[in-house]
């Protein structure tokens, strides 16, 4: 609405600016080994609303690969939180290493930090997790019916990070992350700032229960990021 304060100037972009603003995000999608690739990419897909980028640009952008056995799985997963019946799967579960019969109650989908994940609860655990669609195998729906907990909202899960499911107890890392990638963690809106060095670094804690899914993003930081 026009008397909203939080209501954004309109601003006019040339088209010379928008093809340095073409070239500089598509080069930043290219260095796979920063965590900048995924925000410009994300960046890219925003302003694709507004801009006349070129289509087939967007078009890689916005076509996320999604293998095979995930496509399967997603149109049953969305069948089955529709109609409110369990499925059965075959997990692999990366703190196991392992591959593992599963019978999961849907509660619902969620496509964040680029991959597409289920909410839902297992037969041995009454908690609602977390569980990665692509590593789901074989997915079929069951004549179980079931119920959705009072006060579930799936919304609750939108923006928390892998790291942050799992069992046991939790542990406390702090990292210490070169500049400017401290800036792009901070403005992530993940872990704690412990300490900020303009323009040289900051250190930031985490409190992880799945410490391989924190190590595996991690790594893409390479030597930008040390555990501290």
């Amino acid at each position: 609405p026009s008397d909203s304060p939080y209501q954004l100037d309109r601003i006019v972009i040339t088209r010379d600016e928008l093809e340095v603003l073409d070239r500089a995000t598509r080069a930043l999608m290219e260095q796979k080994d920063t965590p900048f690739a995924e925000s410009a990419a994300s960046a890219r897909r925003k302003l694709a609303f507004d801009l006349p980028f070129a289509s087939s640009s967007i078009e890689r952008i916005l076509a996320l690969p999604v293998p095979e056995n995930a496509r399967q799985a997603l149109t049953v997963l969305q069948e089955a939180v529709i109609d409110r019946v369990a499925v059965s799967c075959r997990y692999f579960t990366m703190s196991r290493r392992a591959e593992a019969e599963r019978e999961l109650e849907p509660l619902g989908l969620l496509f964040q930090w680029g991959r597409w994940y289920c909410i839902a609860r297992a037969s041995d655990c009454d908690e609602p997790r977390m569980f990665r669609v692509d590593r789901m195998q074989d997915t079929k729906k069951l004549a179980t019916g079931f119920k959705v907990p009072t006060g579930f909202n799936v919304r609750e899960f939108a923006g928390r990070t892998p790291w942050e499911f799992g069992n046991g107890p939790t542990t406390r890392a702090v990292v210490r992350f070169s500049f400017p990638e401290a800036r792009a963690v901070i403005n992530k809106d993940v872990g704690t700032l412990v300490r900020e060095e303009p323009g040289a670094g900051a250190e930031i804690a985490f409190d992880l229960r799945d410490e391989d899914a924190f190590l595996r993003w991690l790594l893409a930081f390479g030597r930008r990021a040390e555990i501290v």
